[in-house]
């Protein structure tokens, strides 16, 4: 005897059934966070900033070089830390100085007022030799999402000739 067809004809869609309970939230712990953002505005593989030629105390110099500013978001950032290299010729003084602009445009004028220290290293620098400076607070007007930094020289003896040959900034939550 042959059966035929054993499908039936499809019935109706059930109803849809209710909607779960919501889930535990997950914990609010560190390992969700950022630990550190590192901009990098000057790296060593290319070629040296301008010369800050006899560069004087208290001054600033070599801020021209397009390589040494960024734009950084730096909302969520509490410290940032300086990892730098100088070449050509330092006086004890000179330091690699971390500047911040609250405009929003990168060819800002080197001599505009409107940039505002971030952070200094310590001075005493050693031509061609790695540093790192000490963690400094952000300032809270830098804690925006647009801000531009910059690395400048800052300070000399008149007569050195000092560059950055590396310039490396963690930014710490």
């Amino acid at each position: 005897m042959l059966l035929g067809n054993l499908k039936g004809e499809k019935g109706d869609r059930g109803d849809r059934g209710e909607r779960g309970d919501k889930g535990d939230k997950g914990k609010d712990n560190d390992s969700n966070k950022i630990a550190s953002v590192q901009l990098i505005l000057h790296h060593p593989m290319m070629s040296a900033s301008a010369p800050a030629t006899n560069l004087s105390a208290n001054t600033i110099g070599a801020v021209s070089d397009p390589n040494l500013r960024q734009f950084a978001d730096l909302r969520e950032v509490t410290k940032c830390r300086i990892h730098g290299r100088l070449g050509g010729s330092v006086s004890t003084s000179t330091k690699v100085r971390l500047q911040y602009h609250l405009g929003d445009d990168i060819t800002v004028p080197t001599n505009d007022n409107g940039w505002k220290t971030l952070a200094d290293s310590s001075g005493n620098h050693s031509v061609n030799t790695i540093f790192r400076s000490a963690e400094v607070a952000v300032p809270l007007a830098a804690k925006v999402q647009n801000c531009l930094v910059r690395a400048v020289l800052f300070s000399g003896d008149g007569q050195a000739d000092p560059t950055i040959t590396s310039c490396i900034v963690d930014f710490i939550p």
